[in-house]
Parts: C-alpha cells; sequence; structure tokens
C-alpha cells in the first residue's frame, strides 16, 4: 500500500483543531491545576485549594492566613515554575483568597 503524501498526519489534525476550539488553552490550565500541589508543597496544598483559572489568573482559596501570605510573598515564582513545568505561558497571575 503507498503512503498518501499529501495527507495530513491525525496528529496534526488534532493539534490544529484542538487550538482552534480552545480545548489546547483548557488542558493546559488543568495541567496548572493539577501541579499547583507539586510546586507549593503538599502541606500548603491542604490548607490553599485552586478553584479556577480564567483568562491567565489562577484563583486560590487559603483557609490559612499565614499560608495565603507565604504563596503571595512566593507568587512570582509559583508563577514561572508552573508556566515551566507546562511548558507554556499559561499563568499570568494568582489571586489568593
Amino acid at each position: 500500500m503507498m503512503e498518501n503524501e499529501s495527507a495530513t498526519p491525525l496528529a496534526e489534525i488534532l493539534r490544529n483543531l484542538a487550538v482552534r476550539t480552545g480545548l489546547d488553552r483548557k488542558l493546559r490550565e488543568s495541567l496548572a491545576m493539577e501541579y499547583w500541589k507539586e510546586i507549593i508543597g503538599e502541606v500548603a496544598a491542604r490548607s490553599c485549594v485552586v478553584q479556577r483559572i480564567e483568562r491567565g489568573t489562577l484563583y486560590s482559596y487559603c483557609s490559612s492566613p499565614v499560608w495565603r501570605t507565604e504563596l503571595y510573598l512566593r507568587k512570582e515564582d509559583i508563577i514561572r515554575r508552573l508556566n515551566e513545568r507546562i511548558g507554556s505561558q499559561v499563568i499570568r497571575d494568582i489571586v489568593l483568597k
């Protein structure tokens, strides 16, 4: 059987579809939520839970004022590490409530 040289690989078609529909952004945002615990640490993650991500802003609820302050002071580093782990500039800001 001969391969059709003009055929587009399925992976490329799916990647283009994901970009057009915004699914790639949603997948990257879900990765940020998944990596949150790894980046901030298990103890902090018990008190500070990601609620949502909207337009590049990660919203987290912190039940402990001490952890909220700690994460606020580390915010730029957390953003950098999350984006490095994801491999894309998904998170631009973090709001801690």
